[in-house]
């Protein structure tokens, strides 16, 4: 029995050695890189800057919006037409406009185990 514990135990510090031998010569990630504080800032061409774009049509924006008065108290008898949306100097049409509510979701969950 003393035998079969005392390979075992070798066979345990082996495979440990090999396992964590390979983590021993990494080196630590550097981290965030942070430009010199006197390095000029990086000029990118016009060119590049529109191949580097994102463009995404858009078909609903959310815009929530409140509205206080001089007390810090909600003004909630606002209507659609008391808002202007405006893109790019265009006014933009809203498709619904809606005081809020939205329905809270609460989960509570306990383990007795």
């Amino acid at each position: 029995m003393g035998r079969v514990r005392i390979a075992s135990g070798g066979l345990f510090l082996a495979s440990l050695a090999l396992l964590a031998g390979p983590a021993w010569c990494q080196e630590a990630a550097p981290g965030p890189i942070y430009p010199r504080a006197d390095a000029p800032p990086e000029k990118i061409p016009a060119a590049e800057l529109q191949k580097r774009a994102i463009r995404s049509r858009v078909v609903e924006v959310i815009a929530p919006v409140s509205v206080l008065d001089p007390k810090g108290e909600m003004i909630l008898s606002l209507t659609k037409d008391n808002f202007h949306i405006y893109d790019n100097g265009v006014e933009q049409k809203i498709d619904h406009f809606d005081l809020g509510a939205d329905s809270l979701s609460i989960v509570f969950v306990v383990e007795t185990s």
